[in-house]
C-alpha cells in the first residue's frame, strides 16, 4: 500500500479509506487509482470490517485525476504508437474504481468535504451513501478539460438527477455546493462541517451492527436492478477515452483551461 491510501479500522467493524495527498487536493495518480482498488479489495475480504468510509485528507475530498503532466511541456511524452495504448491501460485502472465498489459486499459511504472534482465527482457517486459538508462542491467539469464524463457517471447521475439535468450539469461545468447536490437528489446528507464527519460514521455504525448477509444481498440487488449497464458502460469508457483525450482539439482546449479550472 502506498503512503497516498491509507486504510484504518475501528472497532465495532467500520474501516476508514483516505486519499493522502493533501497538498495536491488528493488529485489521484495512476498507481493511487490501483492502490484504491486494491484497499477496497482488502476491506471486503477483512471479516472484521462491516461497513467501509471513503474520504479525503486536508479538508478535501479529492481533485480527481492528476493531469498536471498532460499540460507539462517538460514532462516525457510517450512515443506515438504508445499514446493510445497507455492511455487504455490508465484508464482501465481508473474504472476498476468503479467497478470494485460496485461489486464488493460491504457497503461503501463517501464523505464530501471540499472538493470532489472530475473523476473524485465520479468515485462520490460510486458510493452506496453520500454525506457532505457544507463546504462541499462537486465539479463535473470533464468536457471543460477536453474529457468526458468517466468511472460511471454516465450511469450514475443520470440516474440520481435525471438524464436532462445530468448532461445540463456535464455542459455548463459548474460548481455544485453541497446544499445544490441534495435538492438535486445525488446526495444523502448535508450538515454542517464537522457534523457530517459525526453522521456519517454514526451511519457506517449502524450498518456494521446489521446482519452482514442482509447488509450483502440488499446491496447485491439494488446494484443488479439499476447499475445493470455499469460493465458495458465502463468498458465503452476504456475504448473511448483514450481517442477522446489525445486528439489535438481536446489537447488544446486542456492545455487551455487546466490552469484557471485547477
Amino acid at each position: 500500500m502506498i503512503d497516498e491510501i491509507l486504510i484504518s479500522k475501528q472497532e465495532g467493524g467500520v474501516a476508514t479509506i483516505t486519499l493522502n495527498r493533501p497538498e495536491k487536493k488528493n488529485a489521484l495518480t495512476v498507481p493511487m487509482w490501483l492502490e484504491l482498488s486494491r484497499a477496497f479489495h482488502e476491506c471486503n475480504l477483512d471479516d472484521e470490517v462491516r461497513c467501509i468510509v471513503i474520504r479525503g485528507a486536508g479538508g478535501n475530498f479529492s481533485a480527481g485525476g492528476d493531469l498536471s503532466a498532460a499540460v507539462d511541456p517538460d514532462a516525457k511524452k510517450p512515443e506515438p504508437g504508445e499514446v493510445l495504448e497507455l492511455s487504455r491501460a490508465a484508464f482501465y485502472r481508473c474504472s476498476e474504481v468503479a467497478r470494485t465498489m460496485q461489486r464488493i459486499e460491504k457497503p461503501i459511504i463517501a464523505l464530501v468535504e471540499g472538493w470532489a472534482i472530475g473523476g473524485a465527482f465520479s468515485i462520490a457517486l460510486s458510493a452506496d451513501l453520500i454525506y457532505c459538508s457544507e463546504t462541499a462542491k462537486f465539479r463535473g467539469n470533464f468536457l471543460h478539460l477536453g474529457r468526458t464524463p468517466e468511472l460511471g457517471a454516465f450511469v450514475y447521475l443520470p440516474l440520481a438527477i435525471g438524464a436532462y439535468k445530468a448532461k445540463e450539469l456535464w455542459f455548463a461545468g459548474k460548481d455544485i455546493t453541497g446544499a445544490q447536490a441534495q435538492e438535486l437528489g445525488f446526495v444523502n446528507h448535508v450538515l454542517p462541517e464537522g457534523e457530517a464527519e459525526k453522521e456519517a460514521y454514526a451511519m457506517a455504525a449502524t450498518i456494521a451492527e446489521l446482519p452482514a448477509v442482509c447488509v450483502r444481498v440488499t446491496k447485491r440487488m439494488v446494484n443488479s436492478s439499476y447499475f445493470d449497464k455499469l460493465d458495458m458502460v465502463l468498458s465503452a469508457e476504456t475504448q473511448n477515452q483514450p481517442f477522446v483525450g489525445n486528439c489535438e482539439e481536446s489537447r488544446q482546449f486542456l492545455m487551455k483551461n487546466f490552469r484557471k479550472k485547477s
